[in-house]
């Protein structure tokens, strides 16, 4: 089940002080309220008590989506030492069910930003691999690049009235558009890339990581039309 706490916050506009119910772990099963809250809106954020403005306290956040054996473990941090406690907390809590004789088929994933947080419950929650996702948008960008269109700082996976797609972000974060998604790309990259003792690093699953992946696999796209 979802776990929640107190969390102490200090308004960043009146510099008041209070408390409210922070969320230490999301479960899809159990909550399924929340969790739809947080893919299409915002369980985090909240209003001052004592001057009425929203305030989005910052705290880590672990998503559990049981039916797709995913987890995504939200730091608040990008410091390596606080990513690397979470990590081994995790590894830990896998390598004690394998000692139990538990079969652990559950996708660890770390993110620093809770956009990202976001993006990847969507992801999971549709059934689809977040790595080929990461590939698509690599692609994608590649194509956009060679054709000389005006380029986005970023893709990101959005779900809309049942329409899945990328929404195109610039450098500076404005919208740029919408570019639509491609089932027989996404279905031709599942077919082509292969994850069984792969060196990539799998908590970190992020364009960064297909360029990574991609240069590991050369020839992966070279008999596709």
């Amino acid at each position: 089940m979802s776990k929640e706490r107190q969390v102490t916050v200090t308004c960043p506009h009146c510099k008041g002080k209070f408390s409210c119910t922070g969320w230490d772990s999301i479960n899809t099963e159990t909550d399924p309220t929340l969790a739809h809250q947080l893919m299409h809106g915002d369980p985090f954020t909240v209003h001052c008590p004592h001057c009425s403005r929203p305030v989005t306290p910052n705290y880590p956040t672990l998503w559990h989506d049981m039916k797709h054996h995913a987890m995504i473990q939200y730091t608040a941090s990008d410091d390596e030492d606080v990513i690397a406690e979470h990590i081994k907390s995790a590894e830990e809590a896998f390598e004690h069910f394998r000692k139990m004789g538990i079969t652990v088929k559950t996708e660890l994933r770390i993110v620093t930003d809770r956009v990202e947080l976001r993006e990847k419950a969507l992801i999971f929650n549709e059934g689809l691999d977040d790595r080929v996702i990461e590939m698509m948008k690599l692609i994608i960008l590649s194509t956009l690049d060679r054709q000389k269109d005006e380029m986005p700082g970023e893709l990101r996976f959005f779900v809309s009235n049942k329409e899945r797609g990328f929404v195109a972000v610039s450098d500076a974060g404005q919208l740029m558009g919408t570019v639509p998604f491609l089932n027989d790309m996404y279905s031709d990259f599942v077919q082509l890339m292969t994850f069984e003792d792969d060196e990539t690093d799998d908590y970190f699953v992020n364009i960064g990581w297909a360029a990574d992946y991609l240069q590991a696999h050369p020839t992966l796209f070279d008999d596709v039309d």
